[in-house]
């Protein structure tokens, strides 16, 4: 089944082209030189991978095996997150049961949330597509005609996932099974799974199983050069530095509001960052389509906040407008932050529709048609408390309006 989801939760069929260019941009899943990485080498136990829910995972004659636990789901979960990248493994059911491979998931309070490449041998045209797991979407995406039966009952099959931007295919055995657009994750772990329920008990073995990263960065352009802060200039009386590759913003208590400002301006467009706040207390932000007198600035804003609950990644709006989507707010999204960690936030903004991601995860999705459509970049240091931060990998591309366009093909 094939789909289009280019920014929302609402299957449209035009394209919006910037996302093709996204999309497109990073070579189609080409991975340039990128080198495949061995998830699990054959070894006597599994390290770089954890337990999470109540499967029973062990190696024997090089294969992870995962079998029935206690009846709960199970899962064997990497330490490590990707984003991009192709994904390639060998299953094999030595019984009746189910089994799936997640990727760009997340595990939030024991609970697994994100993609699933559904592995069922029993041959049913409801399984074996790519599933919402933990979501309330279900299934996103299922195969068709001679796809429907790819997996070999109680064989080994070969799964190929490839996933660049919002464009995801799944191979088994070599027949493509599903290909689909979809925005809602953009990076997140790689996990094996053992269904839930004791009746029947599930057996599944996997071997050979590897992963080539691709370069997500791939189109974009850097806006910070990682040695000095040329492009970027100061509204304000704080001070921001660029110390070891970092730009770092400090204020004190009852410190007023400061900013830093890109020198050109933007309009549609996809920017990443990554953000550590090193103190719990005072707030930032990510300015877009801003325009400034003195250090009044008026724009659109993706929160950054230096603790969680304090709404990370929610849109504020300008000239008082306060929250523009405190509706879309919850508990998940706020289990998304990392306190005193890296965190990444990605803004799209392509007309009036805004997206934003924080760590992979979606928390802000809303069409404004009053917002501005360009203008500068900002940084902020809020006024108030006292707060220290710092950026890095600051990443940018240009999107275009929406208009029909082609798809483009995975490798």
């Amino acid at each position: 089944m094939t789909g289009v989801r280019p920014f929302g939760r609402r299957r449209i069929v035009p394209v919006i082209a910037g996302l093709a260019l996204w999309v497109c941009g990073t070579g189609c899943a080409s991975g340039g030189a990128a080198q495949w990485e061995a998830l699990y080498v054959g070894g006597g136990n599994l390290a770089g991978w954890k337990e999470v829910g109540g499967g029973k995972w062990s190696v024997e004659n090089g294969e992870i095996v995962g079998r029935t636990g206690d009846g709960r789901y199970g899962w064997l979960v990497t330490e490590k997150e990707y984003a991009d990248f192709i994904l390639e493994l060998e299953g094999r059911h030595e019984g009746d049961g189910n089994s799936g491979i997640q990727f760009r998931s997340h595990v939030i309070n024991g609970t697994m949330y994100g993609w699933q490449a559904d592995f069922d041998p029993s041959g049913n045209e409801k399984h074996n597509g790519v599933y919402d797991e933990g979501g309330k979407r279900q299934w996103i995406a299922l195969p068709k005609g001679e796809a429907i039966r790819a997996v070999k009952p109680k064989d080994w099959n070969r799964y190929r996932i490839t996933a660049v931007g919002d464009h995801v295919t799944v191979e088994i055995n070599g027949i493509r099974t599903v290909d689909f657009r979809d925005s809602q994750f953009t990076r997140g772990i790689i996990a094996l799974q053992v269904h839930q329920g004791r009746q029947p008990p599930v057996y599944v073995r996997f071997r050979n199983i590897r992963i080539r990263p691709l370069d997500e960065n791939q189109g974009f352009t850097p806006l910070f050069d990682g040695k000095s802060l040329a492009g970027w200039h100061v509204a304000g009386k704080e001070k921001w530095t660029v110390e070891n590759g970092e730009i770092v913003a400090e204020c004190k208590q009852n410190a007023a509001y400061c900013y830093l400002l890109s020198d050109a301006q933007y309009g549609d467009f996809h920017v990443k960052l990554k953000f550590i706040c090193d103190s719990q207390t005072g707030n930032s932000g990510f300015f877009f389509h801003s325009t400034i007198a003195g250090v009044d600035i008026n724009g659109p804003q993706a929160e950054i906040s230096g603790k969680p609950g304090q709404h990370t990644g929610l849109i504020y709006g300008p000239g008082g407008r306060g929250w523009l989507n405190m509706d879309q707010w919850d508990a998940l999204k706020d289990a998304m932050y990392r306190v005193k960690q890296w965190n990444e936030l990605e803004v799209r903004s392509v007309g009036p529709h805004i997206l934003v991601h924080l760590n992979g995860w979606p928390i802000s999705d809303l069409t404004d048609d009053k917002l501005p459509r360009a203008g500068m970049f900002a940084l902020q240091m809020h006024s108030g408390e006292a707060m220290k931060i710092r950026f890095k990998d600051v990443y940018y591309k240009p999107l275009a309006p929406a208009r029909e366009t082609a798809r483009c093909e995975s490798e």
